[in-house]
């Protein structure tokens, strides 16, 4: 069993080249097709067929300017249908496409997932291992789905976020297992600490009176970190009408891991 990076579940870069199970799969060259999407589950991808691993493709992509990230995109893509394998090279331009030679490998399992709270003590509902469980919509024994799993993961992340654990860790760790085509995953949490909003700045208004922007927000100087309350002042500022744009970011007090800033800058109508 192989350990893979956790940049495998969360980005569509940095997968590096597996070593085969102790029972090789078949391979199967599709030759030089062209494809939009990855390829659909065959006859071979049921529970009791032999494990077939897909040979190199061609995947095109329509060509945009400056867009340094369509090799991303076509991984992602693979990734999401749970081939956690794929590689991609011989970067070429076609008739205004972008075009890879793709190679899939093998499609992926969900096996084991566990999901604990290091910093669980006592009877605490925030890290109920019933609750963290809800939270996960892969089951295992189906196709893996990166975009699925990151959902999954920010929605564990902005619960305790929504605790005031402001800079919580729920990092996945996997395991591929290529005589079984399965991947387990473990993810643990740590806390870090409870998170003080030490002091809120409004920039970039003129016209409107930095008192009222102050009175809209769902969070306070002094409160406890909230995302969610975070997201919904931005929308609230935003349904005002007075304001183009409202960007919100947080950075921690130098020296206090327990405290940090809350930006809201806007662009005023």
């Amino acid at each position: 069993m192989l350990r893979a990076s956790r940049s495998l579940l969360l980005s569509a870069a940095g997968l590096a080249p597996l070593a085969c199970g102790s029972a090789p799969p078949t391979t199967v060259p599709l030759g030089a097709s062209v494809a939009a999407t990855p390829p659909a589950p065959s006859a071979a991808d049921a529970d009791d067929g032999p494990l077939v691993e897909l040979g190199p493709t061609t995947e095109c992509r329509p060509a945009q300017s400056g867009d340094q990230y369509v090799e991303l995109r076509v991984m992602a893509d693979y990734y999401d249908r749970g081939y956690l394998e794929v590689k991609t090279d011989h970067r070429r331009e076609r008739k205004g496409h972008v075009c890879f030679t793709v190679t899939p490998g093998l499609r992926y399992r969900l096996g084991r997932l566990h999901i604990a709270d290091r910093d669980q003590q006592g009877i605490d509902p925030l890290g109920a291992p019933a609750a963290l469980a809800a939270l996960m919509h892969s089951p295992p024994g189906g196709w893996f789905s990166r975009k699925v799993f990151v959902d999954d993961l920010q929605a564990v992340r902005r619960r305790y976020r929504d605790a005031g654990y402001a800079s919580v860790e729920a990092d996945p760790e996997t395991d591929l297992d290529r005589a079984t085509a399965h991947v387990s995953v473990e993810i643990p949490i740590r806390r870090g600490p409870l998170t003080t909003i030490d002091r809120i700045a409004i920039l970039g208004n003129v016209k409107v009176p930095t008192a009222d922007i102050l009175a809209a927000l769902l969070v306070k100087r002094g409160g406890l970190f909230h995302e969610t309350h975070l997201d919904d002042s931005k929308d609230r500022l935003l349904a005002t009408g007075s304001f183009v744009s409202v960007d919100v970011s947080s950075a921690a007090v130098p020296g206090q891991a327990d405290r940090v800033v809350v930006n809201f800058e806007v662009q005023e109508k």
